[in-house]
């Protein structure tokens, strides 16, 4: 009886944690990392594109939304962070959003992904990427296209092309 009880404990809180969305959060993996990428500033030039830049974050509780609210929650977060009237953008930015994970150390393949994969990705962590936005700039345009890939264990769920206009 006790064994069942634990057993009904541990299967509510996990629950919980899957559908609680009070605390949606997305961070960086790397704060410092982020910010030599993005300004360059700290780089070896020779190793990293200053043309196309990535940025890595972990998002936490966030599968409780579904995705076109997970959607807008990532639009608002990008808007803030890289908002198009500051924001000096390069030919290409793409925003990796990983699942947060306690058993994953991202932070260690962060560098290495952007200095030796064309797309950034990190290797072996396909299944625990939630979102990216890849933002470029349109061609014959002052505007820049926003990209943006939502994901379920390494399977495209959404798939979405937005336009933004400099501010």
């Amino acid at each position: 009886m006790m064994l069942k009880n634990i057993a009904i404990f541990i299967f509510l809180i996990s629950l919980y944690s899957c559908t609680n969305t009070e605390n949606f959060d997305i961070s960086p993996i790397d704060p410092v990392i982020n910010k030599q990428f993005l300004t360059g500033q700290g780089l070896d030039t020779r190793l990293f594109s200053t043309k196309d830049i990535f940025q890595y974050y972990e998002i936490d509780n966030y599968k409780g939304f579904e995705n076109k609210e997970l959607l807008q929650k990532l639009n608002a977060f990008i808007q803030e962070t890289y908002p198009t009237a500051t924001t000096k953008f390069p030919e290409t930015l793409t925003i990796f959003f990983y699942r947060k994970n306690s058993f994953s150390n991202y932070g260690d393949g962060i560098y290495e992904a952007a200095r030796d994969n064309e797309f950034g990705r990190i290797d072996k962590e396909d299944d625990n990427l939630v979102a990216l936005s890849r933002i470029s700039h349109a061609t014959g345009s002052l505007k820049l296209l926003k990209h943006t890939f939502i994901y379920n264990h390494g399977k495209t769920v959404l798939d979405l092309t937005d336009t933004l206009a400099f501010k």
